[in-house]
């Protein structure tokens, strides 16, 4: 970093971002937490590995896997092939009854870079592998860092209207008991596979829901035993129109301020 710019980022960090005594990372699912949360609250904040993926189908098993794996799939061009992901391929021919919803995009057939190993990845805004390639070892390295840090918070994030594990047909209440037990599990299994990586890390894992979502399901839903390092919500901003940004921004900063600010 030339001196300008570390000016210019110390600066920011000053007088421009929110206070936090941690170190906010997020781990997907999706972009949502770099795009709302991080860039507009801790915009000094590099993009890190898993910012800008689309992670939903594997979730945190794939987070948990790639990280035992040391990050191994990633870092060459080699380890990537341009196809469709069942996201968007059209030749899945879903059929679906009158009580069913498809989770697949209503674009199809669109290609993206896609990790070998990780076949449930795309990196739906990465179409330069070189680009790839030149970058992501860089991220791998820091994310290495964070897991060896003491002030680290991860922010996970899953969707009542997206798959698990390959499953693109829903009832049309989205199989949402099922989603909010399997996202409870996967938070949890994660969580203590942490433990035996780095004991100080937290997490923060959010179920996002349509904007107008009764929001009584704070108390209404009742957790397990949960671990100390874990802190469960739900956060209400989907089903907006694209353009409609504002009002998930201060979602987000609801959640922010709610659980991260210093």
């Amino acid at each position: 970093m030339t001196f300008k710019n570390y000016i210019k980022n110390l600066y920011i960090r000053i007088f421009k971002a929110e206070k936090t005594k941690y170190k906010i990372v997020s781990i997907g699912s999706g972009c949502d937490i770099k795009l709302f949360m991080i860039n507009p609250l801790l915009p000094h904040y590099q993009t890190e590995f898993f910012d800008f993926l689309w992670n939903f189908d594997g979730g945190l098993k794939t987070v948990k896997n790639i990280i035992k794996d040391n990050f191994d799939g990633f870092s060459n061009a080699e380890d990537y092939y341009f196809g469709l992901h069942p996201k968007w391929d059209s030749s899945l021919n879903l059929e679906l009854n009158e009580n069913q919803v498809s989770l697949q995009w209503h674009e199809k057939d669109i290609s993206y870079n896609i990790p070998h190993k990780y076949p449930e990845i795309a990196f739906m805004h990465y179409s330069d592998i070189s680009w790839i390639e030149k970058t992501y070892p860089k991220r791998i390295n820091r994310f290495r860092e964070f897991l060896n840090s003491s002030n680290i918070y991860f922010v996970y994030y899953r969707q009542y209207d997206e798959p698990i594990n390959s499953t693109y047909i829903n009832e049309k209440d989205y199989d949402l008991d099922s989603k909010l037990n399997f996202w409870i599990e996967e938070t949890i299994e994660f969580s203590n596979f942490l433990k035996n990586v780095n004991q100080n890390i937290k997490v923060l894992s959010l179920f996002a829901l349509p904007h107008d979502f009764d929001q009584n399901i704070h108390g209404e839903y009742k957790f397990p035993d949960i671990p100390k390092n874990i802190i469960f919500d739900f956060t209400f901003y989907k089903d907006l129109e694209p353009e409609d940004q504002d009002p998930i921004k201060v979602e987000m900063k609801r959640i922010f301020n709610k659980h991260l600010a210093k």
